[in-house]
């Protein structure tokens, strides 16, 4: 199993005859930044390995986005996944994204090339239960069961776990269910709700982890999706210690 990770990172440039140098909101929300700043914008591709319990992540190729066109940050990952899909072939290869990634002409995209994704949804997504086809009653089957809405997923059952994830042993609880995902035409993906416990008990916001690999289990997908954080140290090794 190959654990593929895309990431764009920001790059502070002072003059603007930099290569595709250019104003960029910063929605990283740093403290003692500015919301807008000058500099590059490079797409970057990375292998996931390990080393025990360690995750690390191998750079294999990046993209500078060009300051003028109106190519977008999803189709210089098309480019990238052009170049690579070759080497994968007939392996089996799971994208790690983060949210803003999760858009469907993009992973409609990366499952061509028999690839899934695992990355992190919008908690209003709207998720379908599977219906039953045989109703008894007259015209079309739906496409659709019950929408999950808040009350529906607090009925699943939740599970609380003890985990490595981020680098740190730490509480997880979560519900997990295979679902319809309507911006995605419909497909069957297995979700997972997730929340980390802190000492006094209080509990984090609410992820929602998709995965269109609907074999996975709840702890392969968080553990998986939590390999993709490797990402943000090679971006601070590639700018601090490597020159970029």
């Amino acid at each position: 199993l190959w654990l593929i990770i895309f990431d764009d990172t920001f790059i502070y440039r002072s003059s603007k005859k930099a290569p595709g140098s250019t104003i960029h909101h910063q929605h990283g929300s740093k403290t003692n930044r500015p919301k807008y700043a000058l500099g590059q914008c490079w797409v970057s591709m990375a292998l996931s390995i390990s080393s025990g319990m360690k995750h690390y992540a191998v750079p294999l190729l990046a993209r500078l986005m060009r300051a003028g066109g109106n190519s977008s940050k999803l189709d210089a990952v098309k480019v990238l996944l052009r170049v690579i899909a070759p080497v994968f072939v007939g392996q089996e290869v799971i994208i790690l994204v983060d949210s803003w990634y999760m858009k469907w002409p993009l992973l409609e995209y990366i499952l061509g090339f028999g690839f899934n994704v695992i990355g992190q949804v919008r908690r209003d997504t709207a998720l379908f239960g599977i219906p039953s086809y045989v109703t008894g009653k007259r015209g079309r089957p739906r496409k659709y069961g019950d929408k999950y809405i808040p009350d529906v997923v607090a009925a699943i059952p939740e599970h609380r776990e003890w985990v490595y994830l981020y680098s740190e042993w730490q509480w997880v609880r979560y519900r997990s269910a295979l679902c319809l995902a309507k911006f995605m035409g419909g497909r069957k993906v297995r979700v997972v709700w997730m929340q980390f416990e802190n000492e006094d008990g209080k509990l984090s916001k609410q992820r929602l982890i998709l995965s269109t690999r609907v074999d996975l289990t709840a702890q392969q997908i968080f553990a998986y999706y939590g390999r993709r954080w490797a990402i943000e140290d090679l971006f601070n090794q590639m700018k601090n210690r490597w020159g970029w």
